[in-house]
């Protein structure tokens, strides 16, 4: 699914149905969902995580960190 670059405040989730990480529905933001590297998928993170935003990444298929601040990247 397409992400534009303008978007990155978009918060993105696992699908089942499409085993990627797709678009929220607009009225479930407020639910986070990081990539999980055992799982190779999408997770809903801990709540106390939640303050970690996730991107879906075209070019890895994949959810990755944003790269702001690289410190936390795991």
């Amino acid at each position: 699914m397409k992400k534009n670059l303008m978007a990155a405040n978009y918060k993105y989730r696992f699908s089942l149905s499409n085993r990627k990480c797709v678009k929220q529905n607009l009225m479930a933001t407020n639910y986070k969902y990081r990539f999980s590297l055992s799982n190779r998928k999408c997770v809903k993170k801990n709540l106390m995580a939640a303050n970690y935003k996730y991107r879906f990444s075209l070019s890895n298929r994949k959810c990755v960190k944003p790269n702001s601040m690289a410190a936390n990247i795991i």
